[in-house]
């Protein structure tokens, strides 16, 4: 029936017999108004009602679900099957076998394996590091290294078209800290990275030399780089494992497998004492968002991570960089024992360090704009530059002195700032460079010198 103001209509024939379809039923979320529009149903409607369709307003229960609809029969529900089960038994197997395994190899790992008492290693309770380097522990392990005299010559370094690097020279030997000393921009940096054997972007040329022999081919280039090791100014630890795990792990990746887990962990242990720092084994290296251990420890574990390979040579960039004078002093103090104790050939650069920290230099390269300035003995570099009218005033830190005086003499006569090269040939030097050196302010250094500039290698 359709009804209206003016009685109903029995439309019952016409819905039978007239509907055809298509029919279209829309609905409008926003307003929830709905149309049903089928061509037929809507001339009807129209003639009756005036409207071009079926307009309809839900409210809320209101429709109808499928299942209440006449003649709808609902479908089966799914049932499992004997296979269902079987591939359900079969996942969670799999999974426990999986879980089974990672967890035996984790308790295997020489990281988390504390329990074989053939790899229990005994260190004396001072974390404070042997005076006499800790030659009672197992193996020596500190000692198992090449003892090298390291020189480099006439290295420069340019980049479009431009001078970074010119002519720097310097000798270290065995047991000595050489310290690359400038101001801002004065490429220490840069000096570093090339005399360790870094790729740089630019030009870069110069003469190595490791125990007097030249470093001349590739193989020879990667040989050095192999025998050395190298301390970024960044730190990169893994914020969660702790100071041991982190130092272990630098082992377990880099020394050989025919070196067995004990050794491995004994020189690792040994590391730690030597560096003062097996009182923080335990402790988590941390992050900004949990705390760990200090600024000075996490150096000395980047450090640690280096001796762990027996570098002949350590070359570090800035290790003091970012710390305050306690723990500056604290990191340079352990270098300078490490050279000392065991022989070590050890090269940094630094930024104006403290007066206490300066002390423990044994050779200072300084550096102005690119230019060198002085290479020698720390203990001569007062009186050299009192020589040439230089005079640090009494009480005054070495370093900032001498950072103000390349700044002045940079600044009103570039020439003057070739004032001292005491690891060079001093008649080869000067006609290659033309560099002005006083030949009596250090002769003896000049006796150091291993070889000539005979040939230059690049990379």
């Amino acid at each position: 029936m359709l009804c209206g103001q003016r009685g109903s209509i029995d439309i019952s024939d016409f819905l039978t017999e007239t509907i055809r379809g298509p029919g279209d039923f829309t609905c409008d979320l926003e307003d929830k108004n709905c149309k049903f529009s089928e061509p037929s149903m809507n001339d009807l409607i129209q003639n009756v009602f005036g409207d071009p369709y079926i307009t309809l307003n839900c409210q809320s229960g209101e429709c109808l679900h499928e299942s209440e609809i006449p003649g709808f029969d609902l479908p089966d529900k799914p049932k499992f099957g004997v296979g269902d089960f079987a591939r359900i038994g079969l996942t969670i197997a799999a999974v426990g076998l999986v879980v089974a395994a990672m967890g035996y190899a984790i308790k295997r790992s020489p990281l988390f394996n504390d329990d074989d008492d053939s790899n229990k290693i005994a260190l004396s309770d001072d974390s404070s590091g042997s005076s006499d380097g800790g030659h009672g522990n197992e193996g020596s392990f500190m000692e198992d290294y090449q003892p090298a005299t390291f020189s480099f010559e006439n290295v420069t370094y340019k980049i479009n078209g431009r001078t970074v690097l010119n002519n720097a020279a310097g000798l270290v030997q065995p047991g000595e800290c050489l310290a690359i000393m400038g101001g801002s921009g004065a490429g220490k940096t840069t000096l570093l990275d090339i005399i360790a054997g870094k790729n740089k972007r630019g030009e870069s040329s110069g003469s190595l030399y490791v125990n007097g022999e030249l470093i001349s081919t590739k193989q020879e280039l990667y040989n050095f780089q192999q025998a050395c090791g190298f301390v970024d100014q960044e730190d990169v630890l893994i914020p969660t494992l702790t100071v041991y795990e982190t130092i272990l792990n630098s082992a377990l990746l880099r020394l050989p497998r025919t070196m067995s887990i004990a050794a491995k962990k004994a020189k690792v242990l040994q590391i730690l004492s030597e560096l003062r720092i097996l009182n923080i084994k335990d402790k988590i290296i941390g992050s900004d968002y949990e705390r760990g251990i200090s600024g000075g420890e996490k150096r000395r574990v980047a450090i640690a991570q280096e001796l762990v390979t027996s570098p002949s040579i350590l070359f570090l960039d800035e290790p003091t960089s970012g710390l305050d004078g306690y723990n500056a002093f604290n990191v340079v103090e352990s270098l300078v024992r490490l050279a000392r104790d065991f022989n070590r050939t050890i090269i940094f650069t630094i930024h104006q360090p403290r007066s206490n920290i300066v002390a423990l230099f044994d050779k200072l390269l300084l550096l102005s704009e690119g230019e060198l300035v002085y290479s020698g003995l720390m203990n001569d570099t007062a009186s050299f530059f009192s020589d040439h009218g230089y005079v640090c005033p009494s009480g005054y830190n070495i370093a900032d002195y001498l950072i103000d005086v390349t700044a002045a003499v940079s600044s009103t006569n570039k020439k003057r700032k070739h004032i001292h090269e005491s690891n060079l040939d001093i008649e080869n030097q000067t006609e290659a460079t033309g560099v002005e050196v006083d030949a009596s302010a250090d002769a003896h250094l000049h006796e150091e010198l291993l070889s000539d500039c005979t040939c230059h290698w690049s990379h």
